[in-house]
């Protein structure tokens, strides 16, 4: 295993912050494309809200966080529940042997919860 990363995310805050700041909050975390994936049945900040905490904890298992210029654009949730890298997040991925990655996500209320790990 080469990292683990969690992360805990209100759906409330994060629907606040889409409230405020629109569309800009919304480009921030998500990579290019990803918008489109959201599910027509599924509100948009309860999937923002997954996609941070997922995106987070991906940071977090690469051992990098905010620094080293990793952005959460750098980060895409896969069609396939696995993460993919970009830029300095992916240079950082192929510098560690990052092969594989797990995610798991659950909703409990107003809380979103994730957990990556990451493997050569």
């Amino acid at each position: 295993m080469i990292g683990i990363g969690v992360d805990l995310v209100k759906i409330t805050r994060v629907r606040r912050a889409i409230n405020r700041r629109g569309d800009r909050f919304v480009s921030r975390i998500l990579a290019s494309g990803e918008r489109q994936e959201c599910p027509k049945d599924v509100a948009l900040d309860e999937w923002v809200a997954g996609r941070f905490a997922v995106k987070e904890a991906g940071l977090k298992a690469l051992g990098t966080g905010w620094a080293e210029g990793v952005a959460f654009g750098q980060v895409r949730v896969l069609q396939d529940g696995t993460l993919g890298f970009s830029g300095k997040a992916g240079e950082r991925a192929d510098s560690l042997g990052v092969v594989n990655s797990r995610v798991s996500l659950t909703i409990q209320g107003d809380l979103i919860a994730a957990v990556v790990i990451l493997d050569r």
